[in-house]
This record gives C-alpha cells, sequence and structure tokens, in this order.
C-alpha cells in the first residue's frame, strides 16, 4: 500500500478548507515548482499533421445541456485560444502548446509551462453530479493536474501513474492494484460523482470509489478552470459534464472499449488524499 500524504485542500475565494488534499492554485503541490505544461510552436504555427481551420466546432459525442466542456482540437483551432463545443464556447487560453495525432485524432502536445485556461463561468460550477474525463499520454512519471477547478474538482494523476480525483472534499488515489497510466501510451481517464460517491476510472473501468466528504460540490473559486496546468505530455477529449456518466456504458464507449468493469473497492489506498 502506497503512503499518501494527508492534506487541505485550500480553497481561495472563500476561505474555507476542503478535509482532504490540499491544492495550490494551479494544481501542483504546495511549496513545489508545477510539472510542465502546455506550449504551442513557434509564432503560434502548428505542426505538419494538424488539421486544417474549419468553422465548425467539434464535439465526439452528442452536446445536451449537461455538455458543459468539450475540447477535442479537431478543428484546428489552437492559437490564441483551443475552441470548446460545449454550448457555453467556453474557449480556452492556450500558452505553449501545439497541434499532435492521438492516432487519425487531432490531439495536443502540452510542453514545459504551458497550460490552457478557461475564465470562470457559472457553467462549470457544477454542485451535483459530474464527470470529468480526458485522454492522456504522459512523457513520464510526474504528479500533475489534466482538469483542475481550485477548491471544486480535479481529475489527475499521481507520481505513481494512478488516476486521482478530488472532488467533493474527496481525494484519493485509484488502486494500484488495478492498472496505471504507462508513459508514452494513450490512456483514457475519468473521475465521477453521483451525489454520494467518488470514483475513478482508467480505460473505461473502475475499481475504486470514496465516500463523499460533502453532499454536493463547493461552488466556491474565481479562477477558472485550468487544463494540463503542471502536466507534459499529450491531451485530447476533455470533457465535463454535469451528470455521472458511470452508471451507463458511456465512460467505456468513451475509451474505446466494449467490455468494461464497475466496481468500488473503498477499504484500497489513498482514503485520506494525496494532494497535487
Amino acid at each position: 500500500m502506497r503512503f499518501l500524504v494527508a492534506a487541505t485542500w485550500l480553497i481561495a475565494a472563500a476561505g474555507c478548507e476542503f478535509e482532504h488534499g490540499q491544492l495550490d492554485s494551479d494544481g501542483s503541490r504546495p511549496g513545489e515548482t508545477p510539472d510542465a505544461g502546455p506550449h504551442m510552436g513557434p509564432g503560434g504555427t502548428t505542426t505538419p499533421d494538424a488539421p486544417p481551420q474549419v468553422s465548425q466546432r467539434s464535439c465526439a459525442y452528442a452536446v445536451a445541456p449537461d455538455t458543459r466542456l468539450c475540447l477535442e482540437f479537431n478543428d484546428g483551432y489552437l492559437t490564441p485560444t483551443a475552441r470548446d463545443a460545449s454550448a457555453g464556447h467556453l474557449d480556452a487560453d492556450t500558452t505553449a502548446v501545439h497541434m499532435t495525432m492521438r492516432g487519425t485524432d487531432p490531439a495536443v502536445t502540452v510542453e514545459s509551462g504551458g497550460r490552457m485556461t478557461i475564465d470562470e463561468s457559472p457553467s462549470l460550477d457544477i454542485g451535483s453530479a459530474i464527470t470529468l474525463e480526458a485522454w492522456v499520454r504522459r512523457s513520464g512519471p510526474q504528479a500533475a493536474s489534466i482538469i483542475f477547478n481550485q477548491g471544486q474538482y480535479l481529475l489527475g494523476m499521481d507520481g505513481a501513474g494512478f488516476v486521482y480525483c478530488n472532488i467533493a472534499g474527496t481525494a484519493f488515489s485509484a488502486d494500484q492494484a488495478h492498472g496505471y497510466l504507462v508513459d508514452n501510451q494513450w490512456h483514457h481517464i475519468a473521475c465521477t460523482y453521483d451525489g454520494n460517491d467518488v470514483q475513478a476510472y482508467l480505460d473505461g473501468s473502475s475499481y475504486d470509489c470514496r465516500k463523499a466528504a460533502y453532499s454536493s460540490i463547493p461552488k466556491n473559486g474565481n479562477q477558472g478552470t485550468a487544463i494540463a496546468p503542471n502536466f507534459t505530455g499529450d491531451i485530447d477529449g476533455v470533457r465535463i459534464w454535469a451528470r455521472d456518466l458511470g452508471p451507463t456504458s458511456e465512460i467505456c464507449t468513451h475509451a474505446n472499449r466494449t467490455n468494461c468493469q464497475r466496481s468500488c473497492n473503498s477499504g484500497g489506498d489513498g482514503g485520506i488524499g494525496l494532494h497535487l
């Protein structure tokens, strides 16, 4: 069993504190220099295999009122913003990122010192059920955030490569017995909250959950939402939903799988939380 560091998640705007998982404003560990993040090519150029810019915003799945963010990068727009296909059009300002590919699907490379940032929006202050998901290919071992809204929710990974969730005051890393992120390979990761439990997913399957410390997600913080603020590697399909996709087969489908498991090992590692 890994040793997980207990800490307090600081809520900057309201002076409230989560019981678990203290986080700095960029999702890094307090007192540490954040790991590397996104960067775009010189002069905002894209790589030769980047898709041409097209006018239509693109999401891989049907956009509904509960689709709060959908960054697919398929339209080729990246400078100065990556375009969100949700109804809110919450475009992300980009720093130090450039286009790459996930197979035949356009994706983004996050370089040292980069990130994507979305302005504060009520659409992303989701107090009840939520799903955070993304495709990631990390360049090496790192504790990093992929989706980070200070004081509210976080999807990321710990230094050992296990999926990390921090929602509704509950933080934990998924059980090491059920798989981890392999360097330089694409993985689908997700965290869900259904109003009672927080659950972690790797490649469509889930084995670990925790009872939420709070009955709803606090709506504190006014720093907006950061995408990959301290991550080095590639990302794609960054989505936030105002519902729990876990009970259906949607997370499995989004991970390009047809046979996924969903169970809850509430007694595994991380009950007191790990901070990023």
